[in-house]
């Protein structure tokens, strides 16, 4: 007698949605864990970035008699005069941090000028024309006239390890509940928002992003050595 074949039975139409269910339930909690792993990867290049270019800054300042790095019109350590820099201080920290992925001779690469949040706005391949109009039109119009981050200038040669130098220059680059700043020693940190400013709470209560209670503070290593205005 032969025996019949076999047959496979398929999938029923409520075995298929038990699956369909199941997938979803596990992406959904898999869902934040991405999230806060890319998170916690943007937080983390943000950090290296900006300690990477403070600590070539101060390598900088340490040959350049404590003078940290300012839009020149060379490697020198010479100051642009005010009225050719300072007054558009946008175009300072471009010219500055230009400046710097040149001066260091590639040690510092462009691409870590720039927030992970705009990836192509950094300092360009005419880096070695650095500390000319030329040289900042090349890298703001990237932007346009954007730059990853701000910096403030005035950090004098005694600046302390609460001095922030650097900061985002996007103020929600962190679902805007924080910020990433780099101190005159080179380490890295956090400071939080409160209402609509970004304290330090270290230097007397200062919002980074405003020269109040800090006095003219935009000529170079005039600042003071604890409180920062980050442009």
């Amino acid at each position: 007698m032969d025996t019949p074949p076999l047959t496979r039975a398929g999938f029923t139409i409520t075995e298929i949605c038990v699956v369909m269910v199941l997938t979803a339930i596990v992406a959904g909690m898999l869902l934040p864990a991405i999230t806060m792993v890319r998170s916690e990867n943007h937080h983390a290049r943000c950090e290296n970035n900006q300690r990477q270019i403070v600590l070539g800054m101060n390598v900088y300042a340490n040959d350049n008699d404590q003078k940290w790095p300012v839009f020149t019109a060379n490697c020198t350590g010479r100051w642009v005069p005010a009225s050719d820099s300072f007054l558009d201080a946008t175009a300072t920290a471009i010219g500055s941090m230009e400046m710097m992925a040149f001066c260091t001779g590639g040690d510092i690469p462009a691409k870590t000028f720039a927030c992970t949040n705009q990836p192509t706005v950094r300092p360009s391949t005419q880096a070695a024309n650095a500390g000319t109009t030329s040289s900042m039109s090349d890298w703001a119009l990237q932007g346009p006239r954007h730059i990853g981050y701000s910096y403030d200038w005035s950090v004098p040669e005694n600046g302390s390890s609460v001095r922030v130098v650097l900061a985002d220059r996007d103020r929600n680059a962190h679902k805007g509940i924080l910020i990433k700043v780099a101190f005159a020693d080179g380490h890295v940190g956090n400071l939080d928002r409160v209402g609509t400013a970004f304290i330090n709470k270290d230097a007397k209560d200062d919002d980074v992003y405003t020269d109040v209670g800090d006095g003219p503070m935009n000529l170079p290593s005039e600042g003071s050595s604890t409180r920062a205005f980050v442009r």
